[in-house]
């Protein structure tokens, strides 16, 4: 995941040069959407936060199209001071926004802070579907047989993906610490009871008695031997 954070950190720098006008930027936007299906939305703001252009995933349509209009993290103004401090990206806490049918998306803002030739600073903020994060960034060879979530620190759960839930399972979980922003990783397996088949345990007891029979074969003739020596 973290890998995979700051490879889109720096495909959203080098969408800096595409952003020579409001065209060329829209153009770079909707190609990182297409290739990105964790990300929601990228938004250039100017200095001041104002809006100058905006660009959708597709992949959500269906969820949020008749949902209320996401317009951000309620705490996006200090994300992108903090983004402009440190020039470095920053992230804002996760935010829950609905959508149609009781369905919704648990949303996380990434702000960087940028400088244009031609156009002056401003910020690019990038928005990702936590939910995604953990089905399109985490290997699929990761994923079977597991359950996978995000939470709080506290505990509160933020995402999850599967759901096979067994009476015994076994949890590890991670700090996943951003600039911003502190989530828990938590991982969830089924424990597997260690078993024998009865084929196995079958050719077990064959193997012992013919070793058994073996070692009294070698007495018995150890046996003669000494008879042999003392006569």
């Amino acid at each position: 995941i973290r890998t995979g954070i700051n490879r889109n950190v720096q495909t959203l720098q080098n969408l800096q040069n595409l952003s020579d006008n409001e065209e060329g930027w829209e153009v770079g936007a909707l190609e990182i959407l297409f290739q990105h299906r964790e990300i929601t939305r990228l938004q250039w703001r100017d200095s001041r936060l104002r809006l100058l252009s905006e660009r959708r995933s597709p992949y959500y349509d269906e969820v949020l199209q008749h949902g209320m209009m996401y317009e951000g993290s309620h705490d996006l103004t200090a994300t992108c001071a903090v983004a402009k401090r440190s020039s470095a990206p920053a992230f804002s806490s996760s935010q829950f926004w609905p959508g149609v049918q009781g369905r919704g998306l648990e949303l996380i803002d990434m702000c960087l802070a940028v400088s244009l030739p031609n156009m002056g600073s401003g910020f690019f903020v990038m928005s990702y579907s936590l939910q995604s994060v953990l089905q399109d960034m985490i290997a699929r060879e990761a994923q079977r047989g597991r359950i996978i979530s995000f939470t709080e620190v506290d505990g509160t759960r933020l995402a999850i993906l599967g759901g096979n839930r067994h009476e015994r399972m076994l949890m590890a979980q991670v700090v996943l610490e951003l600039p911003g922003q502190v989530m828990m990783l938590r991982i969830e397996s089924p424990r597997e009871l260690l078993t024998t088949p009865t084929w196995g345990i079958t050719s077990l007891v064959m193997a012992l008695s013919a070793l058994l029979v073996m070692l009294l074969g070698l007495l018995g003739y150890d046996m003669r031997l000494r008879l042999q020596a003392q006569r």
